[in-house]
């Protein structure tokens, strides 16, 4: 979401900081794929 004041033209940016997570038996990595797999069901634009 983006907001911007037409008085000055800036740009504000709105994040949300969400934790998650995973575990995995195999690695940390397939931990956090996991972990991303099962937010990207319920959360949208993960990067």
């Amino acid at each position: 979401m983006m907001l911007i004041t037409p008085e000055e033209g800036i740009v504000n940016r709105i994040y949300n900081i969400t934790e998650i997570v995973g575990s995995s038996p195999e690695s940390s990595d397939q931990a956090v794929a996991n972990a991303v797999a099962e937010a990207s069901k319920t959360l949208r634009n993960l990067e």
